[in-house]
């Protein structure tokens, strides 16, 4: 079938038919022609790596950074949203370092920021110190303090359940290769789940049914979790889609030694996963297979675990930022055809994040400078003052009156 045009759509619209495609083509439109803008100046605390970052899903408003040297910021976006740029000043700082007359924080490098998805007064951290944080932001001090094995803290991953009625549990892995399930209230660990030979490098809860979660680690490994069975996996996911063939000893997901990014899509039933040589694969979680689009390549330096992002659904579809070297490629979910690539840092990009209702884009490197993406056509560009000749009159309307 011949896909519509942006015609089409409008044409249907004006005849009185649903409008909710064309706002979801113009939105993927918007998605697809970001650029820096370069009026919204962050304020810089310091010049370490920016290793994390998350916005609360409430209001949108308020933005979590993680820092190569312990340190935790948190911006107020208003500036950008609704004053459409401006200086953006750190709304609260959080280090360790004396000299700085703040809050402690974790005395090494912060592996992992979050907000409480339901509420923006809880904030949860990770570091290489093997402590996980939970933060109260209403007195800005540890409510709770996890601590785990110190072998574990070697490039830790955590993410908290998305779910109301399992709100305070935390899936945490990293090496040894278990995966940890920790109950916030307790401060105990209620599960562990085993099946990774090597270290784990990311864990995502399912968006849609709050007991199943996803892992993926070196040697190339993916798994599908359901709480209520720890024992034992639902799938270990194959590239070749060899999943129910009980003759295979060794599959693997990625033909690469390792898997440090990972992100559920929207609708729950299907998630991403990018391996350490860039390659992109989306997966069935329902029926343990992988989907047969092919994705271009994004450039990979190191099995650091990045942070890649996706934008809200828009017909149907969703575009992922995936960090590649110093830039950040787009794709597309359902066709994996590579959309766009912003160029903007100078050094290698490890972390983006989309805004969850606004075509918003934030990115940060190992430069610690944080880059602020939108529509081209909402960028302001301010308009210089151009001198008048000295034989060009300058007359206007108000001096004829008087």
């Amino acid at each position: 079938m011949k896909k519509k045009s942006f015609v089409n759509h409008l044409y249907e619209r004006v005849c009185g038919r649903s409008h909710s495609t064309l706002i979801g083509l113009k939105t993927y439109k918007r998605w697809q022609n970001l650029a820096i803008d370069s009026s919204c100046d962050l304020e810089r605390v310091n010049s370490s790596a920016l290793n994390c970052i998350d916005t609360e899903c409430i209001s949108g408003r308020y933005l979590l950074s993680g820092y190569n040297e312990g340190l935790i910021t948190i911006h107020d976006l208003a500036e950008i949203l609704y004053r459409k740029g401006g200086k953006l000043k750190t709304a609260r700082l959080i280090a360790n370092s004396p000299g700085l007359h703040v809050e402690r924080s974790h005395t090494k490098s912060v592996t992992g920021v979050h907000w409480y998805p339901h509420d923006t007064g809880m904030f949860t951290s990770s570091s290489m110190d093997a402590y996980l944080f939970v933060w109260d932001t209403q007195q800005m001090r540890v409510a709770e303090k996890l601590s785990f094995s110190p072998s574990r803290h070697k490039r830790t991953s955590y993410i908290l359940s998305h779910s109301i009625s399992h709100s305070c549990m935390v899936a945490m892995g990293g090496s040894p290769p278990e995966i940890s399930i920790w109950s916030i209230k307790t401060g105990t660990v209620t599960h562990v789940l085993k099946a990774h030979q090597h270290r784990v490098n990311a864990v995502e809860w399912s968006p849609v049914c709050s007991e199943l979660l996803v892992s993926t680690g070196d040697g190339g490994k993916v798994f599908l979790w359901d709480i209520r069975q720890p024992k034992e996996y639902v799938w270990e996911f194959d590239y070749l889609n060899r999943t129910d063939s009980p003759f295979v000893k060794d599959r693997r997901a990625h033909a690469c030694l390792a898997v440090p990014m990972l992100k559920f899509l929207a609708c729950g039933s299907r998630f991403i996963t990018c391996g350490v040589d860039g390659e992109i694969s989306v997966w069935n979680a329902l029926k343990g297979v992988k989907e047969q689009q092919v994705f271009a390549l994004a450039k990979s330096s190191s099995d650091f675990c990045k942070q890649l992002t996706l934008t809200p659904y828009m017909n149907n579809t969703q575009i992922i930022y995936v960090p590649s070297s110093a830039s950040i490629a787009g794709f597309d979910v359902n066709t994996g055809q590579k959309i766009t690539s912003l160029q903007g840092h100078y050094n290698r990009v490890n972390v983006c994040q989309a805004h969850y209702n606004e075509e918003l884009l934030y990115s940060g490197g190992i430069d610690g400078e944080m880059l602020f993406w939108k529509p081209r056509e909402d960028i302001v560009v301010s308009a210089k003052r151009i001198p008048i000749a000295d034989n060009v009159d300058d007359w206007s309307d108000s001096d004829i009156d008087s």
